[in-house]
């Protein structure tokens, strides 16, 4: 369980970088379809950013300033001003208009259409495929199995497109039935894209044309195992949802139900994330060698209107979100009325106070020199300043999305046996593992991959590395899943937190990731009920590959090495 205290703590540090280490730690990769140019970028909310920018083909405007880049959804974007004066919207990959083939639900941009295939993707995050109804002040999404209302107010914007299932409709129409190497790319693309009645379809399509084919017969061993929809008698969601008290309902999914009290929307953008979690997670640890566990029910998540309901329910206080090892539940408060990314100040703070301290010296120069050296300084720190407040609310947002992963890790990682239950079980390798699939890349597909870089995790480590003052591996490794890390105080177990999970991503994928399967073995014999001592000892030689000390120097230079 992660507080908010600890991402608190993690801008404090990121703030007390030098500004190379804070580009070093946030620098994004590039995404170029437009080479950069130096600009203006207007947000629609009149926020204004300087730098050089980039227009990328996937609809996203970076603006790299001196500290850092920032970036933004094109449809955020009002206009671009060029350095040489002029000024463009927001240019699409074919050098149209932003908007073209999409509205956003702020203005008057969602005109009358007729019925249309498309996404409708909702301020709370979830979306909707299907064929699209624009009816007034109303959006209606229509799929052969359900129909969908929305306000227009809450729909952030809509796509009109083929849709996956028309694409794969029709080139299964082109592909010839004993063609089973192409069935099988169809396969590939049905599962992509969460097709999964087609998926399984194709799968059988082609082992009945073909027994022997290997690939489509474990994909479908493995979808037969896994995937298909858990039992849950309507008497027993029933009682679940009563248990919470008045104004909560549910939603299902094929792995899960969510009893909430919030906006459906809400509820239903946490069920898409939870559910994609989830068929990301088995298939990742078979393949690694575990045996995950089979659920006899679907997970339960609830998800509160408003931290103080989800506090007097028995949730911990200072949690954004807990998995509730005793009912085995993943709680969940609204974050949209939490006053959480009001508390993480402490950046800000201190770039606020550097550019007082800089005003005054410069009151008190003396020599044209001391006054033009001031002045530069402070520009950088006033640009700082705006990258910082930005990159605050941007990971802010970001940070609802963490936590849900991070316990959603937890309770599938509980549920499926897929690490130790004891409580003497490393307690880095519990927690590490959670912040490791905390943050994932690909999300705006269907399925994304854990361990993307956490800048404001390099941040914290390598703000201690600067002060001498990083927790030393034997220390982090000592805690127990029975002790925690909250013993150290909220600076202690931030700075434990971050170095767990660096831990973790520097064990998978250091020496280009040649150790990760020996680092999978020793975690998977410290989980077997009969282990002993010596085999945990030489599995953990193997993963290590050297002494102590040695893998130390090893993990601070990988650590620097981080982008």
């Amino acid at each position: 369980m992660r507080s908010s205290a600890h991402r608190a703590v993690a801008a404090l540090a990121v703030a007390a970088l030098t500004f190379a280490a804070v580009l070093a730690s946030l620098q994004p990769r590039p995404l170029r379809a437009d080479p950069p140019a130096a600009g203006t970028v207007i947000l629609k909310d009149g926020r204004r950013f300087q730098g050089e920018v980039t227009e990328g083909a996937d609809g996203i405007v970076s603006i790299k300033m001196k500290v850092g880049t920032v970036r933004f959804k094109r449809e955020e974007v009002e206009r671009i001003e060029a350095a040489d004066g002029g000024s463009a919207g927001p240019r699409s990959k074919d050098g149209g208009s932003a908007s073209a083939g999409s509205t956003d639900g702020g203005g008057s941009g969602l005109a009358e259409k007729k019925s249309v295939s498309g996404v409708v993707t909702l301020k709370s995050g979830a979306k909707f495929e299907g064929t699209i109804r624009e009816q007034g002040d109303e959006i209606v999404v229509e799929t052969p199995k359900s129909k969908s209302r929305f306000k227009r107010a809450d729909v952030e914007k809509i796509e009109y497109k083929e849709l996956p299932a028309e694409i794969l409709a029709k080139k299964l129409a082109e592909t010839p039935p004993d063609a089973v190497d192409a069935l099988y790319r169809l396969a590939r693309y049905a599962w992509d894209n969460d097709l999964r009645v087609e998926y399984r379809a194709l799968l059988e399509k082609i082992l009945a044309a073909r027994p022997d084919h290997g690939p489509a017969a474990k994909e479908l061993a493995r979808y037969r195992k896994f995937f298909e929809r858990l039992p849950l008698p309507a008497e027993e969601e029933k009682a679940l949802v009563a248990s919470f008290g008045k104004g909560f309902r549910s939603v299902r999914s094929d792995h899960y139900v969510v009893v909430y009290d919030t906006p459906e929307d809400f509820a239903l953008g946490r069920l898409s994330y939870l559910e994609k979690l989830y068929t990301t997670f088995y298939p990742y640890f078979e393949d690694r060698g575990f045996d995950p566990k089979l659920l006899p029910r679907p997970l339960v998540a609830v998800v509160f209107a408003s931290p103080e309901e989800y506090k007097a329910h028995g949730a911990p206080a200072g949690s954004g979100g807990v998995y509730m090892g005793r009912n085995r539940q993943l709680w969940l408060p609204d974050p949209r009325k939490s006053s959480d990314a009001r508390n993480i100040v402490g950046a800000q703070d201190s770039v606020d106070e550097a550019i007082k301290r800089t005003q005054e010296a410069l009151t008190l120069a003396k020599t044209p020199e001391e006054k033009a050296a001031l002045q530069k300084q402070l520009a950088e720190y006033k640009e700082y300043q705006v990258f910082n407040r930005e990159t605050r609310r941007q990971t802010s947002a970001l940070g609802a999305i963490d936590t849900l992963l991070h316990e959603g890790f937890h309770q599938l990682a509980h549920n499926g046996e897929v690490l130790g239950q004891r409580e003497d079980f490393p307690l880095w390798i519990t927690e590490g593992l959670a912040e490791y699939w905390g943050r994932q890349e690909g999300w705006a597909g269907v399925r994304g991959l854990p361990g993307a870089v956490q800048a404001e995790h390099v941040g914290v480590i390598r703000h201690a590395f600067l002060k001498h003052a990083h927790l030393k591996l034997g220390d982090v490794m000592k805690y127990t899943n029975a002790q925690g890390y909250l013993g150290l105080g909220n600076t202690g177990a931030g700075l434990a937190y971050a170095e767990a999970w660096a831990l973790v991503h520097f064990m998978i994928h250091r020496r280009a990731g040649t150790q990760a399967d020996k680092f999978f073995a020793w975690v998977r014999e410290l989980g077997k009920k009969d282990s002993t001592p010596d085999a945990q000892k030489t599995a953990w030689e193997a993963a290590a590959g050297t002494d102590l000390g040695k893998l130390e120097e090893e993990w601070i230079a990988y650590v620097r090495g981080l982008n």
